[in-house]
């Protein structure tokens, strides 16, 4: 922040990348830029963290907090994870299956990260996430579909809960978000639909 505030050339714009875990768990309700923050921890933290860069708008910097959802690229994340009981032939889905999924592609993460140095017009925080979140049951079984397996084993919420503990959370909490900003102002996803972000990524 000072770096800022001393150059003598200082940005345009800052980028402070933030999660999805800002939002409360909202069941089938979408979550757009307008829905209230959760009270968790990770909630907490994703609002510690947009509240930290504020003070460069101060600078006359343009600050923009992208929201990541989950991203699915094929070495790494939460879609490695999940191709391996899938391979075995014992996927199925996470938690109750009924909770809603904001996943995003790696392309489409990226060319969403930038496009705030592109459009000009956009600030503060946007979601950054595929315009079709689908249940994680839709989801397991897009997967399984794709790689020619059954979706039959679901994976019960509290062994991942005793896994992961927090960091479980994108995955087994609903999170039905919208990137309702970043349409407005034009952004075109590349890969708005799961079955073509999986066939691209598998």
């Amino acid at each position: 922040m000072n770096a800022i505030k001393d150059a003598d050339n200082p940005p345009e714009v800052m980028i402070s990348a933030s999660g999805a875990d800002y939002y409360e768990p909202a069941g089938d309700t979408v979550l757009d830029e307008s829905a209230p923050a959760g009270n968790s921890f990770l909630s907490k933290v994703c609002v510690d963290w947009e509240e930290a860069a504020q003070p460069v708008t101060e600078y006359g910097v343009r600050l923009v907090n992208p929201r990541i959802g989950v991203v699915l690229e094929k070495d790494g994340g939460a879609l490695e994870q999940m191709l391996l009981p899938f391979k075995l032939f014992v996927g199925g889905p996470i938690g109750s299956g009924e909770q809603y999924f904001p996943w995003i592609h790696m392309l489409d993460l990226c060319r969403g990260l930038i496009y705030p140095l592109q459009n000009k017009e956009l600030e503060g925080p946007y979601n950054l996430n595929a315009p079709n979140p689908v249940t994680m049951n839709e989801f397991a079984s897009e997967l399984a579909s794709q790689l020619h397996r059954p979706s039959l084993f679901r994976v019960p919420e509290f062994v991942l809960d005793m896994v992961l503990g927090e960091a479980a959370n994108p995955v087994i909490t609903s999170k039905r978000m919208q990137p309702k900003k970043l349409q407005q102002h034009g952004f075109e996803f590349k890969f708005g639909y799961l079955r073509q972000a999986l066939g691209d990524i598998l």
